[in-house]
């Protein structure tokens, strides 16, 4: 055993670079998985801080086209995000927040281009919206007269009970109105075509929200 170790005392530089040359890709596997890690490690927080960049970059663009919009009332804004959407009903969303937001049946749903749609359901961290596409029967208001938006119809929002004595053009501005459960004032599109029967007008109104693609949205406050 002693000349044993001798020999390899004396020759462990050679012995090395044999066991070396016979586990080379072992150890090659093992220094491309080391740094193959450490890569990693580098770019996960690289690749979150990018997300959260994006992230923080679209809403800053959303918050900017608020902010710049003059056809809101002066009500408080809580900032919101598309949950998912219903499987089995086109003009029904799911949003964050519920209870735990104070959110309430009837509170408008909006975003830059107008009212998306009204809370028809909250629960613990989460409510369900009624697209204003699907919302029947809506109080509004053009110019200083009351109509309800009852339906909607290849891409229009339909609003009728409107005298043909009513004075509206094309391209007046759509509002929410006093006499409905949700607040006043909230933009909902212009007027696009006009159509009189014998009593009354059927107003077509265009809105500029695009109800197939809704990402950040908020909850009209106080």
């Amino acid at each position: 055993m002693t000349t044993i170790l001798r020999i390899i005392k004396k020759n462990y530089f050679l012995i090395f670079i044999l066991a070396l040359f016979i586990f080379k890709s072992t150890f090659i596997n093992l220094l491309a998985n080391i740094n193959t890690l450490i890569t990693k490690q580098d770019n996960y927080p690289n690749a979150e801080i990018n997300i959260l960049k994006e992230e923080n970059s679209a809403l800053k663009d959303e918050l900017k086209k608020l902010s710049n919009l003059d056809i809101y009332a002066n009500y408080g804004y809580s900032l919101t995000r598309l949950s998912y959407r219903s499987m089995y009903n086109d003009h029904e969303i799911h949003i964050q927040g519920g209870d735990d937001l104070k959110y309430k049946e009837n509170n408008a749903v909006i975003n830059s281009e107008g009212l998306v749609g009204i809370i028809s359901n909250v629960m613990p961290h989460e409510s369900k919206v009624q697209l204003l596409s699907g919302v029947p029967n809506l109080s509004v208001k053009i110019n200083d007269t009351y109509g309800t938006l009852s339906a909607y119809e290849e891409g229009f929002l339909i609003i009728r009970n409107i005298s043909n004595y009513s004075k509206i053009d094309l391209n007046d501005e759509v509002y929410t109105s006093t006499l409905g459960a949700i607040k006043e004032k909230i933009f909902i599109g212009t007027v696009y075509k006009i159509e009189e029967s014998d009593i009354e007008k059927k107003i077509y109104v265009k809105s500029k929200v695009d109800f197939h693609n809704l990402n950040y949205l908020y909850v009209v406050g106080e």
